[in-house]
């Protein structure tokens, strides 16, 4: 971390620099499987890409095309949320064409939420502390 403020003797200036800019956005998209295939019981990342700039619809149709799809097998499940560059169209056409299945997420809901599982699981212990205000 950059320091933010500087030391110098009494009387005298502290002259120094510090980067002004940040660098450039890296998106990391990648896919992970719970079970490949019965006759196979790996798991770990199915297809990874990486590429420079944010996510859009451009990029996630790529990344499927090229990274995903080659590795998907057949009654493979693809999920994905419901972000919009998610459903363009294409992406459901490549998933399938290979016997995979895609299926998106509900709309937002509690019971997905993995921290409001945890606070529910430990509301005993954050009503006695002054973290109750968290539930």
């Amino acid at each position: 971390m950059t320091r933010l403020y500087a030391r110098a003797l009494k009387g005298k200036r502290a002259h120094g620099a510090r980067p002004d800019k940040r660098g450039k956005n890296v998106t990391i998209i990648g896919a992970f499987a719970q079970r490949v295939r019965r006759t196979l019981a790996t798991r770990g990342i199915v297809g990874a890409m990486s590429f420079k700039g944010g996510n859009d619809k451009n990029a996630l149709l790529t990344y499927i095309k090229q990274a995903l799809v080659p590795n998907l097998w057949e009654g493979a499940c693809v999920v994905m949320d419901n972000f919009s560059s998610h459903k363009v169209t294409g992406i459901k056409e490549a998933i399938e064409s290979v016997g995979a299945h895609l299926i998106y997420l509900s709309p937002y809901s509690p019971d997905f939420s993995q921290e409001r599982k945890f606070l529910v699981k430990n509301q005993r212990i954050f009503t006695l502390t002054s973290y109750s205000h968290l539930l």
